[in-house]
């Protein structure tokens, strides 16, 4: 939920702040006496002082999320506070879809104080709200829809054409005022009247074309940038720690009004797609033999004599699953004890064993990743619950206890993410969230986590609060890396 109160507040803070510095503005929309914060505030400040109100702006905390570029002589900008995000527009022009509708500089010099800070006159607010309307939407929308009625019954037209005479603009406006409703109900004529004004702006400035079409090109590039642009964070930590809280709660706080898109991931190895080509025997403890263990078994054989009819026909029954006879079962059990070929064989299907285990946790570890990737290119935090290190602690631990250099290959070789956060909390907390786990469990496997975060650079989050509160913290801490990540 939204502090109205604290959003107000960071408002008046701001219209202070460029009244002391001696820099004309005004608001472009009278959202502040609706009664609810707008969800952006649309502010228009003096051209020859633009940059100097970013600079005053950032030092109050706002951020840059998207640049002149990609909205012509406009920058958007957001600050996080109090647990909530909140954006500025700041316009340099009275511009639209890189339209220039109006003379910027005759509505600030024409501006009128309303409670503690500035709004145009009723005629300039009527024509910037028709413009925004059919240049920027398309269509009236039904929020804007009983002020611009109520404004075009008392406009003057002499008044509105003096911001509107340079840009020739001033026709479609009383086109629109003369039948507002059927602009308002049929969004189709006001699509003819936006193509109608571009094309008249067109041909009264032929750079317009070339700017339209330079927007075009970078927002094209923007949809097809290969490059994953938002962050993939990673969440550690033996089961009980908290993790799936704390990423549940950072994507809730990141997901809000004006904040970043954001998902959460499960991104723990063999957690939700087994394959069933090996069934059970990748995740049945002992299930392999080592060199050295193979070995040491065959230097301890004493070997014993058996048939090679004998033991390629034991051999073959095993591998095929066909029944044992009285003595074939004998046979079996003798090889089994003393033949170095059924030693030698069954270290061949542990290494295949070993080699499919490792060669489908890779596949559906990056089938996961690329499922991530696709989120990060649209610009989608990845918040990931467990990741690829999960393979040397835990379940997969007990499951495959061995390997042990094959498994820190794997980690070595996989995508790191952009940030791994590994969570501690008290035993006895983590105890009582999960009774299947001893002591004796937790603390091996706490082991391993703080051996892999020495080695591997986590960060340490003590969950000492509750998750909304670590989430909070996390962003507000890493506020200023994620603004500059994920600007455009």
């Amino acid at each position: 939920m939204f502090d109205q109160v604290g959003i107000r507040h960071e408002y008046s803070l701001l219209f202070e702040a460029l009244g002391d510095a001696g820099i004309a503005y005004c608001l472009l929309r009278d959202d502040l006496r609706a009664g609810d914060a707008p969800k952006d505030l649309d502010v228009l400040v003096d051209s020859d002082r633009f940059q100097e109100t970013l600079e005053i702006l950032g030092g109050m905390g706002y951020r840059v999320a998207v640049t002149h570029r990609f909205i012509p002589f406009k920058t958007a900008l957001t600050k996080f506070t109090g647990g909530q995000f909140i954006a500025i527009d700041l316009h340099a022009e009275l511009v639209q879809s890189a339209i220039k509708y109006m003379d910027a500089r005759q509505v600030l010099a024409r501006r009128r104080p309303i409670e503690d800070y500035f709004l145009p006159t009723d005629s300039d607010l009527l024509a910037i709200l028709v413009f925004h309307n059919i240049i920027g939407k398309r269509r009236i929308q039904e929020k804007h829809y009983p002020q611009i009625c109520e404004l075009a019954n008392s406009a003057d037209r002499e008044d509105l054409q003096l911001g509107l005479r340079e840009y020739g603009t001033f026709p479609i406006l009383c086109e629109v005022l003369d039948d507002v409703e059927t602009y308002y109900r049929e969004p189709r004529r006001a699509q003819q009247a936006r193509e109608e004004m571009i094309r008249r702006l067109r041909h009264a400035n032929p750079g317009l074309r070339r700017r339209m079409f330079a927007l075009r090109l970078r927002r094209w590039w923007r949809r097809h940038d290969p490059r994953p642009r938002a962050p993939l964070w990673a969440f550690l930590g033996v089961d009980g720690s908290g993790k799936s809280s704390l990423t549940a709660a950072l994507v809730d706080l990141l997901n809000q009004q004006n904040g970043y898109s954001a998902v959460q991931q499960y991104m723990g190895p063999w957690g939700q797609h087994r394959v069933k080509l090996l069934p059970n025997s990748p995740y049945v403890p002992g299930w392999s033999l080592t060199v050295g263990e193979w070995i040491a078994e065959l230097l301890r054989k004493q070997p014993r004599q058996v048939g090679l009819v004998d033991t390629a026909r034991i051999i073959l029954k095993t591998m095929i699953g066909r029944p044992f006879t009285e003595h074939e079962r004998v046979l079996h059990q003798r090889i089994r004890e003393h033949s170095r070929l059924f030693l030698t064989l069954r270290m061949v299907r542990s290494l295949l064993r070993a080699a499919a285990f490792f060669t489908l946790l890779a596949v559906e570890m990056y089938y996961r990743y690329w499922c991530a990737y696709r989120y990060r290119r649209r610009r989608t935090i990845v918040i990931a619950d467990r990741y690829i290190y999960d393979i040397m602690t835990g379940t997969m631990r007990r499951s495959v206890s061995q390997y042990r250099r094959t498994r820190q290959l794997v980690c070595r070789l996989f995508f790191r993410p952009t940030r791994t956060f590994l969570l501690h909390s008290d035993f006895a907390t983590i105890l009582a969230r999960k009774d299947d786990l001893s002591p004796d469990e937790l603390k091996e496997f706490q082991a391993v986590y703080d051996e892999l975060a020495d080695k591997y650079s986590f960060e340490r989050v003590e969950t000492d609060a509750p998750p909304e509160m670590l989430a909070r913290r996390l962003v507000e801490r890493l506020f200023d890396e994620l603004s500059e990540r994920l600007r455009t």
